[in-house]
């Protein structure tokens, strides 16, 4: 079994850190107050045996999986989807540590990343077969029938129904209208994540999947997760922009056209470190920050 090294962990996970000298948080949305141990875990992209290792390794779970790591946070910085075969796995157990980790003092804060963006807006380039097989035995017949139906009035070639079949079937493996529906804006896992925060800061440290662009100077934090939430919410919850998103398999590209481009730069974007460019994002928080050097 493969597993990751904590060297490499921590280097990874230092790339989306920012320390803010000398701040003090209100508990609750955007900010929270510093804690005695954080764990972060960056991009587990359906890894989940090599997830559920870590998090005992480090004390966060005990033998069952349970919440085991008392007072301290958990922080994942997104992409917790695709390539992996078991993303669902992990969806379940995070959002079962969330519920739990409370009632000891602790806390899981798990944040968007590009790949949640692009599972909420139909692009699928990097969902493996085993993400789409996960949801097959939701998957009724009468779905698929009536999904060949909307693939049929939009693509009438070829012909032949049976070869029509064939593509279909290619296209869209079982599971894969159910897995759309778990995502919808009312499923069980879009929901959930519509509701994550693509920016937190615990103590003096920031935490963002991407880096920070030059558009969020001059905002804050709740200000940022507010208008990223709004928009991606809008377009999840719109199914024509999401066949868009999948027959173009670049969802990024798409909502940057159509004056998203915050989001998709905040996510997708790893910059190098700009002090300046910082400072004045965190001025809006009255902090001085300056980048972690570890």
């Amino acid at each position: 079994m493969r597993r990751w090294s904590f060297a490499s962990l921590a280097a990874s996970a230092m790339l989306s850190l920012i320390e803010v000298a000398g701040a003090q948080s209100a508990p609750g949305g955007s900010r929270w107050p510093a804690a005695s141990r954080i764990v972060v875990v960056p991009d587990v992209h359906g890894a989940y045996d090599e997830l559920t290792d870590l998090l005992e390794a480090t004390g966060i779970v005990g033998a069952e999986l349970e919440w085991a790591g008392g007072d301290a946070r958990l922080v994942s910085l997104g992409d917790l989807l695709d390539r992996g075969p078991d993303s669902r796995r992990v969806m379940d157990l995070l959002m079962r540590l969330e519920r739990e980790a409370p009632a000891a003092g602790g806390r899981v804060h798990v944040l968007l990343g590009n790949h949640e963006l692009m599972n909420l807006t139909g692009d699928l380039r990097y969902v493996s077969a085993d993400e789409f097989a996960a949801f097959a035995a939701e998957e009724s017949d009468a779905m698929r029938e009536a999904a060949f139906a909307e693939y049929r009035a939009r693509r009438p070639e070829p012909a032949d129904d049976d070869e029509a079949r064939v593509v279909f079937d290619a296209t869209y493996p079982l599971g894969y209208f159910a897995h759309r529906e778990a995502f919808a804006a009312d499923g069980r896992y879009g929901s959930w994540l519509l509701g994550l925060p693509s920016l937190i800061v615990i103590g003096d440290t920031a935490f963002v999947h991407g880096g920070l662009p030059q558009a969020v100077a001059g905002t804050t934090a709740d200000a940022l997760n507010a208008q990223i939430a709004a928009e991606l919410k809008r377009r999840a919850g719109d199914r024509d922009r999401q066949r868009d998103a999948r027959d173009a398999r670049d969802a990024a590209a798409l909502l940057r056209r159509e004056g998203f481009g915050l989001y998709a730069e905040i996510i997708t974007r790893l910059s190098p470190f700009d002090e300046e460019r910082l400072a004045a994002f965190f001025d809006a928080l009255d902090r001085r920050i300056r980048p972690m050097r570890r």
